[in-house]
């Protein structure tokens, strides 16, 4: 990595993301001792930025101001124009060595287009105002939305990728003053709180209220939680959220300190650090109480995806209904949410307990009490990136197949593994035996041979493409190029182009692989033939380099499934048969020899 000195990062979005965006700038701080960086915000999120330790520059732009503006007729185009050409002026006031934008809005696409920057990452525009998004893992980060159930990413982990950057300090960063903790304490001390009183926090809201557990299923825990474990409970959320408040302190039995509505960040802050746990729907206090140091229960409905947005650091936990509908989309309008309902108050009691070292049913895979409901804790992998390790044994579903093949075939260093998959295979297939049940997989088998023949079909394509891309390069080095010959092969190339992104259409376990195709070659820019036909060719060889990847991957998983579903259909335990190796040869010498459960 190229040593920077100015660094301009545009996040318009909101706290947690902001909070998420932490690890990024450390990571940028610990590979350029004294870089500079350049924090674009949206005014409503200021608060925030007080703790966070890496922005040397703040610059604040009113996004529901500017929006109110256009919609409102008293203010001319030319008078919106100025009002954006002097935040413009403030952003460009140096040239950068990095800008990044990490937001989806075109008013932020707009922004970084106009800025002086040696390299630019993320949504932009090119001079004609088409749609441009630089870097793999930001086009990778793009596409998450359409192609979310298959992404096993953390946007922490897209957003480290994106820069480049893996801090050594794991988590996110918040900095309290010691004037918060004092504050802190002193809401406490007014509260009667002892400072060896066991606290438990809860945070009732969410930014939209279908993401939010009933507050009578909070209540029904917190008296399970001050009944049993004789922990004292605090309550927090936004002034908007105070009737989430009033309606908990209505119906729960105990007594909570309701702090909802009466803390700036810094206190609050320190408050979740007092806290030894907080449970909470998924929203910025979460991420918060994080990077505080407190551990969190994140109880996830509606739309949300946990992979994506959940706790990061280590050895936080992860409620979730196990049901079909689960994550719903997001033009979802349920009206009948179960996925609320069948994340029972006592299921939540039992991850507190597991949380604090007190002993769960969780380990009693039988329990009906755990019917429909999915508990994950978080860790760091050896990568440095975080996963979510399933703590009860539910049924392969073919999405999370999907997930742990995309993950490999997007972390994979081909300089290390020169595209040999044994070693990943064999790690695959022991994470597969150690956290799902791999019974009734015939199914899963099925439909990975039909996708098979798919993946073959788009690798064929994506050769054919690279040749099509060396044709013209071929032809652009030359000193008299037939310009017939490159405008043919690349009205072909373009037929190419349309039939890859039919497949992710029609095929949508592959929609990540196309889209990204997709956006890298809008990314193409440039006059210079010889260099775009070079680019060109390295996108048709970066598709056909991955799907290729993921096909040995399925190829050699097809084969497993079906001897794993042999060994289930001959009463053989998987587990023993997978504990040190899981190849196709293994299980079938150990099927043959009839070794594990007494067969003979």
């Amino acid at each position: 990595m190229i040593e920077m000195k100015e660094i301009l990062i545009i996040n318009l979005t909101r706290m947690g993301d902001l909070l998420q965006t932490t690890p990024l700038m450390a990571g940028f701080k610990e590979a350029n001792p004294g870089v500079r960086i350049t924090l674009l915000i949206n005014s409503s999120f200021v608060g925030i930025c007080k703790g966070i330790p890496f922005i040397d520059e703040l610059i604040v732009f009113d996004m529901h101001g500017f929006r109110d503006r256009l919609l409102n007729k008293e203010y001319s185009l030319i008078e919106n124009y100025r009002f954006i050409e002097d935040l413009i002026n403030r952003i460009s006031g140096k040239e950068y060595d990095l800008a990044m934008n990490l937001t989806h809005s075109r008013i932020s696409a707009l922004m970084i287009s106009l800025v002086r920057a040696k390299e630019k990452r993320g949504f932009t525009v090119d001079p004609e105002g088409h749609r441009v998004i630089k870097h793999p893992w930001l086009r990778y980060f793009f596409n998450v939305v359409p192609s979310r159930d298959y992404n096993p990413f953390h946007i922490v982990d897209m957003y480290l990728k994106s820069g480049g950057v893996l801090p050594e300090r794991k988590g996110l960063i918040f900095e309290m003053s010691g004037e918060d903790e004092k504050k802190s304490r002193k809401l406490l001390t007014d509260q009667r709180v002892a400072e060896n009183e066991l606290l438990i926090g809860i945070h009732l809201g969410a930014s939209k209220s279908d993401k939010t557990w009933p507050v009578s299923s909070f209540a029904a825990l917190a008296d399970m939680i001050t009944e049993k474990i004789g922990a004292r409970i605090l309550l927090f959320g936004s002034t908007s959220e105070a009737d989430l408040g009033n309606e908990f302190e209505k119906i729960v039995k105990s007594r909570p300190v309701n702090f909802i509505g009466k803390t700036g960040i810094g206190e609050l802050a320190a408050l979740l650090k007092r806290c030894s746990l907080l449970i909470s729907n998924d929203t910025g206090p979460l991420h918060l109480a994080t990077a505080a140091g407190t551990k969190v229960i994140d109880i996830f409905t509606a739309n949300v995806h946990f992979l994506e947005t959940g706790p990061y650091g280590e050895g936080h936990y992860v409620i979730q209904a196990d049901i079909p509908c689960v994550p719903c989309s997001f033009n979802v309008q349920c009206s009948n949410m179960v996925c609320k309902e069948v994340i029972k108050p006592e299921i939540v009691f039992e991850v507190v307990k597991e949380s604090m070292g007190k002993g769960s049913v969780l380990s009693e895979a039988g329990s009906p009490l755990l019917k429909d409901i999915q508990v994950y804790r978080t860790h760091f992998e050896d990568n440095g990136l975080l996963g979510f390790s399933p703590l009860l044994k539910r049924p392969l579903k073919k999405e999370i197949l999907y997930r742990i093949l995309y993950r490999e075939v997007w972390t994979r260093d081909f300089d290390k593994t020169d595209g040999n998959t044994e070693s990943v295979y064999n790690s695959i297939c022991r994470e597969l035996s150690s956290f799902y049940a791999l019974n009734d997989l015939d199914e899963i088998s099925l439909s990975l041979s039909r996708d098979i023949i798919v993946l073959e079909r788009l690798s064929g394509l994506a050769k054919d493409g690279l040749g099509l891309a060396g044709v013209i390069a071929e032809e652009a080095g030359n000193n008299n190029p037939d310009i017939k010959k490159l405008e043919k092969t690349w009205e072909c190339l373009k037929e190419i182009d349309k039939k890859i992104e039919i497949v992710g259409h029609t095929n949508p376990y592959f929609m990540l692989f196309t889209t990204i195709f997709i956006y890298s070659i809008e990314a193409l820019e440039g006059n210079d033939l010889p260099g775009l036909a070079d680019n060109t060719r390295s996108i048709y060889k970066g598709l056909l380099s991955g799907s290729a990847y993921m096909l040995q991957l399925m190829k050699k998983l097809k084969l497993f499934f079906e001897s794993a579903s042999d060994s289930v259909n001959s009463n053989i335990n998987l587990e023993q048969i997978h504990g040190t190796e899981c190849t196709v040869h293994a299980v079938r010498k150990e099927c043959h020899a009839g070794i594990s459960n007494g067969v003979n």
